[in-house]
């Protein structure tokens, strides 16, 4: 029974130091971050991240170096694998899930705010059930090397997007975008 109590607090310690770590302000902050979460995730060289940036499934999520995360972004990867490559930016307010599913990001990505990359969607079969009872179809999402995607995007499951690809703002992408295309109006 101690045991279990003295778990508790530690858990509730941790918890603490956390949301402390979370808001400390400017560059500073940014750096202890990338080294805090560097201890909990594979990272390489040079992680920053911004305030109020929640991860959760850690384990799961290895990124390369310099890496940079922007204010209240999310990255959820509970039941599943996020790989981010080098030289990355994930702008503000910006949610890349992967729970049921992948995702893999090259080097050299830049996202901007309001973007949602979402892996796994939820499974609609059954019209005697709700949806919400129906659980999830997990998928794959992979961004090449050298894309730009623009403000308000959202990418669904089981699309791949080409190496150096511009993918305009607002744009919802639920096909392949091949290498190389610029603002695809399509998707």
């Amino acid at each position: 029974m101690a045991m279990r109590y003295v778990r508790g607090l530690m858990r509730e310690l941790t918890e603490y130091l956390e949301f402390f770590i979370i808001y400390i302000p400017g560059q500073l902050g940014q750096i202890i971050r990338g080294k805090y979460y560097s201890l909990y995730m594979a990272c390489g060289e040079n992680l920053r991240v911004d305030v109020d940036v929640t991860f959760t499934g850690r384990k799961n999520i290895s990124m390369g170096n310099n890496v940079l995360i922007m204010k209240n972004s999310y990255i959820h990867s509970t039941e599943a694998k996020v790989t981010i490559g080098n030289n990355f930016n994930l702008n503000t307010n910006s949610y890349i899930d992967a729970d049921f599913g992948t995702i893999i990001i090259g080097n050299d990505v830049i996202i901007a705010q309001n973007v949602v990359l979402r892996a796994a969607d939820h499974a609609h079969d059954s019209l005697s059930v709700p949806i919400r009872y129906q659980g999830y179809l997990g998928g794959e999402i992979v961004i090449g090397n050298g894309v730009w995607i623009g403000a308000n995007c959202v990418i669904t499951r089981n699309v791949k997007i080409g190496d150096h690809s511009i993918v305009g703002a607002g744009a919802v992408v639920t096909k392949d975008v091949e290498p190389f295309t610029d603002t695809p109006l399509d998707l």
